[in-house]
């Protein structure tokens, strides 16, 4: 039998109520509550971000950031421990045509680069590309709290309902984010916080818009944290009895 149908289990913590029929097909009859994705939004640390931002960031840049365990290419192959969840083609595309309109973009990624994402970054002299390879869960939101978009560039559809915590990270930090149209961006659009983009150039001039507009970033931005204070706060989704 699977663990979670064993008589020890008592109920089960699952993300997204579209996983309940999924593990009750499965014989699971204990309990099954929802917790949605929440964040620790107070995760930042003030004089570690100044360190980060006199280290790595000019006046002129607009940072755009991503992070996931692993940063890999289509050209990585079957070397990718995550199959294709993690690529950055589109994303490198989308940067390179928006930078031809707006060269003070800069793109900062936070993971394990692969053989080829780090070849093609030292290959094509990317001076706007900052890999800082793995960075601790706890010091993610002090780095991402520096960002001026962020970004969630995903090609592939993830199982109905899902919501990534990247996106919750962002918002957190009251950061901006371009987000592909996937069942994980729809809350940018509940929250006022973002854009979804259909196409590789609606994601471009997205960056650009907000690359040229401190406005609209701070008016998304203040948004996504509001939205993630109220209900992606691990303080308010599971509060201390």
């Amino acid at each position: 039998l699977p663990p979670f149908t064993l008589p020890q289990v008592k109920a089960l913590l699952v993300p997204t109520h579209i996983a309940n029929p999924l593990f009750q097909e499965k014989g699971v009859t204990a309990p099954i509550h929802v917790l949605p994705q929440g964040v620790a939004t107070g995760q930042v640390d003030p004089a570690k971000r100044r360190e980060i931002r006199a280290r790595f960031k000019s006046d002129d840049d607009i940072v755009v950031g991503f992070h996931a365990p692993s940063l890999t290419l289509a050209a990585d192959g079957a070397k990718r421990a995550r199959g294709d969840q993690d690529d950055l083609d589109f994303l490198f595309q989308a940067i390179e045509r928006a930078r031809l309109v707006e060269p003070r973009l800069k793109l900062w990624l936070f993971g394990n680069p692969s053989e080829a994402l780090t070849t093609h970054v030292i290959n094509e002299r990317s001076g706007w590309v900052k890999l800082f390879g793995y960075v601790e869960l706890a010091d993610m939101l002090t780095y991402l709290s520096d960002l001026d978009i962020g970004v969630y560039p995903r090609t592939w559809s993830p199982p109905p309902g899902r919501f990534s915590v990247k996106i919750a990270q962002f918002m957190a930090c009251g950061v901006p984010v371009v987000s592909t149209r996937l069942d994980e961006g729809l809350i940018l659009q509940d929250a006022c916080s973002g854009v979804l983009c259909q196409t590789l150039e609606e994601f471009a001039e997205a960056l650009v818009v907000l690359a040229r507009s401190p406005e609209k970033r701070s008016t998304l931005g203040l948004s996504a944290r509001r939205y993630a204070k109220q209900k992606l706060e691990w303080s308010n989704l599971m509060p201390v009895r």
